[in-house]
């Protein structure tokens, strides 16, 4: 098979459990498309299809927006997210934060936010309950 190197030739075979993959019939194929073992390039009529079954992220369940805490979490979240950094920097301060846990006043204010919240409900965080009680504190005064 002269114009075709990319297939075995005749003398080659394919041994039982190797599989051979022909990039000239995969141009349509991406990171994350099912590929079928076993069939040669091809179907019946001669021409490629790309499998169309793609990996798809789990949706959340239908009824996470009702959800009271996913409610609380995402207030919370935005509530941070709209302090100014005066006020953001005196709850860091108040919740003695260690050094390193929230990323430097440079980054986006998403960006720390998510570090702060992060700690709070990791091992050595104060918890979500503590921080409500310190930022609506913090917000009084």
């Amino acid at each position: 098979m002269a114009d075709d190197n990319n297939k075995p030739s005749s003398d080659q075979g394919t041994q039982p459990g190797k599989y051979s993959i022909y990039a000239k019939n995969m141009s349509g194929t991406h990171i994350g498309d099912v590929i079928h073992v076993g069939h040669p390039p091809g179907n019946a009529a001669g021409s490629h299809q790309p499998s169309p079954s793609k990996s798809a992220s789990p949706e959340p369940p239908s009824n996470i927006w009702a959800d009271a805490e996913f409610k609380q979490r995402s207030q919370l979240f935005k509530q941070l997210s709209a302090l100014p950094k005066p006020q953001f920097e005196e709850l860091l301060f108040t919740l003695k934060l260690p050094q390193g846990i929230v990323s430097g006043a440079p980054a986006a204010q998403g960006e720390r936010v998510a570090d702060l919240l992060g700690w709070a409900e990791g091992a050595s965080g104060c918890g979500l309950d503590t921080l409500e009680t310190v930022l609506k504190m913090i917000l009084e005064l």
